[in-house]
């Protein structure tokens, strides 16, 4: 089990002697914590998508119609209107819009051929094509990534995790830890179902109900990112829409 997140175990000073498998639950449970109170903003592993932007992919591709929209080419940002198939018309954008959070970028992948990281940047939650070129118009979802007429981005969903955010996990880990070793900890008592004989912590259903931990160090991490305790991200709707217009 691992959610991606690195711990800090400087706080922790009987964290090494605990049992390799203690360790790893603990580890994962910490992580899996800090990514769901911060209602997943930070932290998790890379994810590999496959763009689809013209309609080449199926029925749920991207069509760029009848409305202002942004376009990047070239570095240089410029609202543009299209009617119809943008792509095929001539103006290959040289921008693909994530909608969320973008982290760190790890790989990008045409014909499959690894970027050079020059080639391109981040900007928001856009993804810049910055020698002058246009991100492809087509993709072959039958093929691996790593066959010519295929493009692939290799990036993280969320902000990373930051040295207090490895900090908050180590504390958490640690009495995770306790718990399991049958120590006295700092977790209320709903949060762990622990067989330790098996080596075994699970997180119960509604485990911090106020989003929070009752840990101070952990929680004021938790406030930079979730300061409301909030369950899920607020959303802001168009008017006459039922879909969300984009999450905060």
């Amino acid at each position: 089990m691992s959610t991606c997140w690195p711990i800090d175990e400087a706080c922790c000073s009987d964290f090494a002697g605990y049992d390799s498998s203690v360790q790893d639950r603990a580890t994962a449970l910490a992580g899996a914590t800090l990514r769901s109170l911060t209602l997943y903003q930070v932290g998790g592993c890379p994810i590999t998508v496959r763009p689809c932007v013209t309609g080449s992919c199926g029925p749920s591709a991207l069509w760029l119609t009848g409305s202002f929209f942004p376009v990047n080419w070239s570095g240089s940002w410029t609202n543009c209107v299209c009617v119809g198939d943008c792509l095929h018309n001539g103006l290959n954008l040289a921008s693909l819009g994530f909608g969320g959070v973008v982290g760190p970028v790890d790989e990008v992948k045409i014909d499959g051929r690894v970027l050079d990281p020059d080639e391109y940047a981040i900007a928001d939650t856009y993804l810049l094509r910055t020698n002058g070129q246009p991100w492809p118009s087509a993709q072959d979802m039958t093929l691996a990534d790593t066959e010519v007429g295929t493009w692939s981005v290799t990036y993280l969903p969320a902000h990373p995790v930051d040295e207090l955010g490895e900090y908050a996990a180590g504390i958490l880990a640690c009495e995770y830890a306790k718990a399991c070793s049958g120590q006295a900890c700092r977790l209320p008592e709903s949060v762990v179902s622990i067989t330790r004989a098996g080596i075994q912590m699970t997180l119960a259903p509604g485990s911090f109900p106020g989003g929070f931990t009752g840990i101070g160090e952990v929680d004021s991490y938790l406030r930079r990112w979730n300061p409301h305790g909030l369950k899920t991200p607020a959303e802001v709707y168009i008017p006459r829409s039922r879909a969300a217009a984009w999450r905060v």
